[in-house]
């Protein structure tokens, strides 16, 4: 079951959203930074006026990319974290929302599992996105208030 929560698409994808914040904040913080450096001596940039300046206009960037990283860092940490602790059930989907004005990648949907609880998950682009129709049934993985649909 490890295994199969891992390769979920619920995890995959909060995994690419995280490598694409990653490489974006290298082109936008680390490469200038470097550039910086190579154009001020290392010794000049944090005494000289214009070397503070530069710092601080990087570091602005950080600020922008850091809530994202520590949203998709958590995310994918808890996942990974508490894998074993996940209990499977199989549910039957029971209404599905597609959003109409925006374009997304997910589909959120409504899963009753064992005829008591209800619980609403995603479902990302991948295997089950254009397969997924009401009263399918699924096997669902149940941590806390985390639905990952395997």
């Amino acid at each position: 079951m490890k295994e199969r929560i891992l390769k979920s698409n619920y995890y995959k994808n909060y995994k690419s959203q995280l490598t694409i914040l990653l490489v974006a904040l290298l082109f936008v913080i680390v490469i200038p930074i470097l550039f910086a450096i190579t154009l001020f001596a290392s010794d000049q940039l944090g005494t000289s006026d214009i070397g503070k300046l530069i710092l601080f206009l990087l570091l602005v960037p950080l600020a922008c990319f850091s809530p994202g990283l520590i949203y998709f860092g958590y995310k994918l940490l808890f996942v990974k974290i508490n894998v074993n602790k996940f209990k499977l059930y199989t549910g039957t989907i029971q209404d599905i929302n597609t959003p109409v004005y925006f374009r997304s990648n997910y589909r959120d949907v409504s899963i009753q599992i064992e005829n008591t609880y209800l619980h609403h998950s995603k479902v990302f682009k991948g295997e089950l996105y254009d397969e997924i129709h009401k009263g399918m049934e699924v096997e669902v993985a149940v941590y806390q208030d985390i639905v990952i649909i395997i």
